[in-house]
């Protein structure tokens, strides 16, 4: 199994398919066994097809669903067989799960065959942004001298205090989100600032490389310590090789203006030059 995953990450432009490079190359790093992750792949014409589900039993599981292009029949046979193998090897993950999914003829092909299923299902969409960073934004990232105000000092996360305040200033946590919580912190890149002994800005990342959970405590904002984190994780995150990213949800239109014109990323576009909204879908079965 090991060979055929390094196979299909040897042969997968990262920048094409972010959330499945990363979850691969965690995954052949031996990292979040806690939580089995299959991978599922396909071939259509001159189309890859990366299916991923990371099976988690206590929360909703997480599915990515990405491709290399965009010309692909709806409702392929080929496609549904994918989903169909996906849902047969891990039922269970079926019950709860997140969807991370871009819009187009894959998005809807998936819908369809949810929707032909006997089990049905209570849906919610949270459309997003996704921005990375190109070569060149993260070999300037790397040039950056990243320093924080007198009084405040980067530190690492204490797994036990700090994973509790991280975890309950998360707007997405829900129950036993502090074991997940702990998991990134054991295997992914996370920054955290402190003002004596307090942790006051934090961001974690995810088994799938995004960047997420920026935050800084309200009476500490205002004095660059965001910012300062995030461009932290960032090195920290192409330090090991990986290429920084994030979602962005349509909601919040002051990060999205706001990260629209920061230099540092790239907003994932289609192939006329506008934003590929990622959908994240939450399926309950009812």
């Amino acid at each position: 199994m090991k060979d055929g995953l390094q196979h299909l990450l040897n042969n997968l432009s990262p920048y094409d398919c972010l959330l499945a490079y990363h979850a691969l190359k965690f995954k052949l790093e031996g990292k979040f066994l806690e939580n089995p992750t299959g991978f599922f792949h396909r071939t259509i014409g001159d189309v890859d097809v990366y299916l991923i589900v990371m099976v988690r039993t206590k929360q909703p599981s997480y599915v990515t669903l990405e491709s290399t292009g965009c010309d692909i029949e709806p409702e392929h046979p080929e496609l549904l067989s994918l989903f169909e193998e996906c849902r047969q090897a891990h039922p269970m993950a079926f019950d709860r799960f997140t969807l991370f999914v871009n819009r187009g003829a894959i998005q809807d092909s998936f819908q369809a065959y949810m929707g032909k299923l006997p089990q049905k299902y209570s849906i919610y969409s949270n459309p997003c942004l996704l921005f990375y960073m190109s070569p060149l934004q993260r070999k300037k990232v790397m040039n950056l001298n990243i320093s924080l105000l007198d009084g405040y000092k980067f530190d690492e996360a204490n797994m036990e205090e700090d994973a509790k305040v991280i975890t309950d200033t998360w707007i997405h946590a829900g129950p036993h989100e502090l074991e997940q919580t702990k998991l990134k912190l054991k295997y992914c890149p996370s920054v955290l600032v402190r003002h004596g002994a307090d942790a006051v800005g934090f961001e974690i990342s995810s088994p799938f490389g995004t960047q997420n959970h920026l935050f800084v405590l309200e009476e500490h904002r205002r004095k660059g310590i965001g910012s300062a984190v995030e461009m932290k994780l960032a090195q920290e995150c192409i330090g090991i090789g990986n290429i920084p990213l994030k979602f962005v949800e349509l909601w919040n239109e002051a990060a999205v203006d706001r990260t629209n014109r920061d230099v540092s990323w790239t907003r994932n576009n289609n192939a006329n030059g506008k934003p590929l909204i990622t959908d994240t879908i939450h399926y309950v079965a009812q």
